[in-house]
């Protein structure tokens, strides 16, 4: 029986099936390589891509934070420049012609304005309480509502006024430099 058993185990016919079994568990283990290393290659290609994206979103955001750098430095330049071109206006403006009457007409203008435009408002608001019949006609909601409209204006000029006349007053700095 050993011979039996030596016999077939040694046989070419028993050579081919272990060649053949060989080969197949040989090809399977390819495959299963094949498989890991495309698994591998398709993951480090995903990871590439990843890197890619995220690298193309990185420069969008640095270029986008570099147009809006370049635009504020831009609005400041323009700011900066319209600054100098009004202080410069306004120091044209206030030099004198030499001619006195001329000098003295444009240093009125604003108080005359000023005046001209409250004589207005007041013959109007004259005017009008005399049509109406006075504040007496007016409901008195309507009353009030006027009346808080007229607080909030008058302190809105005032404060305007006030402020609009001592911000363009000369700096005492450039009256001591030019003395």
């Amino acid at each position: 029986m050993i011979e039996l058993i030596g016999g077939i185990l040694t046989s070419s016919g028993f050579g081919a099936l272990t060649g053949i079994a060989g080969a197949w568990l040989s090809k399977r283990e390819e495959r299963a390589v094949l498989i890991e290393n495309n698994k591998h290659a398709e993951r480090m290609a995903e990871l590439r891509t990843d890197e890619m994206a995220a690298e193309a979103e990185l420069s969008l955001q640095l270029a986008d934070r570099e147009l809006l750098q370049a635009e504020a430095e831009g609005k400041i330049a323009s700011d900066l420049e319209a600054g100098r071109a009004f202080t410069e206006s306004q120091k044209q403006a206030r030099q004198p012609t030499g001619i006195k009457l001329v000098d003295a007409i444009r240093g009125l203008m604003r108080p005359l304005i000023t005046i001209y435009l409250l004589a207005v408002v007041s013959v109007l608001s004259v005017s009008l309480s005399r049509i109406i019949g006075g504040l007496e006609s007016i409901p008195q909601v309507e009353a009030l509502e006027i009346y808080k409209h007229v607080i909030y204006q008058t302190v809105y000029l005032a404060v305007m006024a006030v402020s609009w006349w001592f911000s363009s007053r000369p700096a005492r700095v450039q009256q001591a430099g030019k003395a």
